[in-house]
């Protein structure tokens, strides 16, 4: 597989190991084991065809992958806080009422990555490639990290310094939690 730099090329070793870890902490399968990815979600382990359900994000020097035994679509993004145009890239993924909450908010950038990272979760988790996030009301994320939004269990966290914001979409309660590993805050959702 080609990659376009090795941050990527680490990302992905990452988040295959995390997957493993999650695995073996959870339903102790052997960390060394082989696995097809199936359209980014399923986990099918080589020997005995046992599908895991995944989600994996990445965003600069955080890596977060969610991992269910239950059938279930969820959805995992974490972002990087960074200075953008919150408003011209909200016309092109927010609905008009979160447009206005955005635009009305004290804290934009905390509104801005609120709605982002649960508008690529909801995206991951719905799985409908030909979805327009635009059309798609999440504003009920921004009253509770962890409430029920359209139909899937909704939890977000900040990571971090507060610099990152990390959702989960889940079709079932999600009971895991994030924890750091190696240097700084690298981290990895435990398995829902």
């Amino acid at each position: 597989m080609a990659f376009k730099s090795k941050a990527k090329k680490r990302q992905f070793g990452l988040a295959r190991y995390l997957i493993k870890y999650c695995l073996q902490a959870r339903f102790a399968i052997p960390l060394e084991h082989d696995y097809q990815l199936v359209d980014y979600q399923n986990w099918l382990l080589a020997n005995d065809k046992k599908c895991f359900y995944v989600s994996i994000s990445h965003s600069q020097h955080i890596v977060a992958v969610v991992v269910s035994d239950k059938e279930c679509h969820l959805g995992v993004d974490v972002e990087q806080h960074k200075q953008r145009d919150f408003a011209a890239l909200a016309t092109m993924f927010m609905t008009a009422k979160e447009r206005g909450i955005l635009q009305s908010s004290a804290e934009q950038s905390a509104v801005f990555y609120r709605l982002w990272t649960a508008k690529e979760a909801y995206f991951k988790a719905v799985r409908i490639p030909t979805i327009e996030l635009s059309q798609v009301d999440l504003s009920q994320c921004l009253i509770d990290g962890n409430v029920k939004v359209k139909g899937y269990q909704y939890h977000y966290q900040t990571l971090g310094q507060n610099d990152y914001s990390l959702t989960v979409l889940s079709q079932t309660r999600f009971n895991g939690k994030v924890q750091g590993i190696g240097e700084g805050i690298e981290s990895k959702c435990r398995p829902l």
